[in-house]
C-alpha cells in the first residue's frame, strides 16, 4: 500500500518506510539529509531561510532527545514528506516542519528562535509543541483547536509528523502510550487525513491497524540499542 499525490509517491509501503526511519535511527542524519537536499533541488526550493534553518538544525544538540545524534533525521524527514505532499508550500512551514521540536528536544526557547526565524515561524513552532509538564489528556482538545485554527498546512504538519513517528511506535515498549497514540491519532487526524486526500486517510487508517497489531517489537528495539552502544 502506498500513498500518491498528483502521481508522486508520497509514502511507501508499511514494512519500507518502517525500515527506512530504522535507517534514519541507526545512522547519523546524513542519510536523511541527503533525500531533503535531492527534494529541495527536484522542486527548485533552495529559498534562503529553509537552507538557513537547515544549517540551524545541524547545529543543535538535541539534548533532551535519547537518540541525540540520529534525532534530526526526523525532522529532515517530516520536511521531506511535506515537500513530497505539497512542493508549492510556503517556505515557513518548511522551515517549522525543520524545527517543530527544538523547544522540546533542545535549550533553545521560542523566543530565540523568534529573533532568529520571525514572529510566524516561532508562533507555528510554539504551536505544535506539547507542555509535557502537565498531563496530554487534559491539554489535548485546546492544543488540537489551535493547530486547527492555525490553517491547512499546519495541521498536515502535525499529520505527517506523527506519521513518521508511528512507523517506530513499535519501539515503545508501554501498552498504555502506544494505546493512547494511535487513539489521539484516530480522533484527531484521521478525519483530516481523509478529508484532505482520500488515500491517505485509507493509508493512516490501514497503518494504526498495522501499529497496533504489532505492538511492541524486542528485535527492532534491540537493533537501535545496538547502534547506541556503538556511540558510546
Amino acid at each position: 500500500m502506498e500513498v500518491k499525490i498528483n502521481d508522486r509517491i508520497i509514502l511507501k509501503d508499511f514494512a519500507q518506510e518502517r525500515a527506512e526511519k530504522m535507517t534514519s535511527l541507526c545512522s547519523d542524519s546524513s542519510y536523511s539529509e541527503k533525500k531533503f537536499l535531492d527534494l529541495l533541488t527536484t522542486f527548485n526550493r533552495k529559498e534562503e531561510n529553509i537552507l538557513k534553518a537547515l544549517d540551524y538544525a545541524k547545529g543543535l544538540d538535541f539534548s533532551k532527545n535519547h537518540l541525540r545524534s540520529s534525532y534530526l533525521s526526523h525532522p529532515l524527514r517530516l520536511a521531506s514528506y511535506l515537500l513530497q505532499t505539497d512542493p508549492s508550500i510556503h517556505a515557513d512551514y518548511i522551515v517549522i516542519a525543520l524545527l517543530h521540536n527544538v523547544p522540546e528536544t533542545t535549550e533553545i526557547t521560542a523566543d530565540e528562535l523568534k529573533k532568529i526565524f520571525g514572529e510566524r515561524i516561532a508562533h507555528g513552532i510554539s504551536t505544535l509543541v506539547v507542555d509535557r509538564a502537565v498531563p496530554f489528556d487534559s491539554i489535548q482538545q485546546p492544543y488540537y483547536k489551535a493547530i486547527f485554527s492555525a490553517g491547512t498546512p499546519l495541521i498536515l504538519i502535525k499529520l505527517l509528523d506523527k506519521i513518521d513517528n508511528i512507523f517506530v511506535l513499535c519501539l515503545n515498549a508501554d501498552d498504555e502510550v502506544r494505546k493512547n497514540y494511535t487513539q489521539e491519532i484516530r480522533e484527531e487526524l484521521l478525519p483530516f487525513a481523509t478529508k484532505y486526500n482520500a488515500g491517505l486517510g485509507r493509508y493512516l487508517d490501514s497503518l494504526l491497524l498495522v501499529t497496533e497489531e504489532l505492538g511492541y517489537s524486542a528485535t527492532l528495539k534491540q537493533q537501535l540499542t545496538s547502534y547506541q552502544q556503538s556511540l558510546s
